[in-house]
């Protein structure tokens, strides 16, 4: 138990602060949500069904799994140390992509009046 809530701990705790650095500042709340909410939908959604058919498929022999465990693991400690670094990065500046969708964006509303006639 004390193991389980240690590894807890230490994932969830630098967690918040992680996700929120993968996104600039505009999109930050939206894209760290969604990548979270998706995750936990599919990553946690079927691992139990994953689980189960390779518990039944190594006829009761849990090594499939351990298996499947260890490779999900593999899979996120790749893509964490893939993600970019941001400690000399200002998280308060917008990226050059960024800045395009946010003129684009304000362009399209800035045409609605245009296109409805409401302004």
């Amino acid at each position: 138990m004390v193991g389980v809530n240690l590894g807890h701990d230490l994932m969830y705790g630098p967690q918040a602060a992680f996700f929120a650095e993968l996104f600039g500042t505009r999109v930050r709340y939206s894209g760290a949500s969604l990548g979270y909410q998706l995750a936990s939908v599919f990553a946690g959604g079927f691992a139990p069904l994953i689980a189960t058919a390779l518990l039944a498929a190594g006829e009761g022999s849990p090594t499939l799994v351990a298996l499947y465990v260890a490779s999900m693991g593999l899979i996120s400690v790749v893509a964490t140390l893939l993600a970019t670094e941001t400690v000399h990065k200002d998280v308060e500046e917008d990226e050059e992509e960024e800045q395009e969708l946010v003129r684009e964006w304000r362009f399209d509303r800035s045409r609605v009046g245009e296109i409805t006639g409401v302004r």
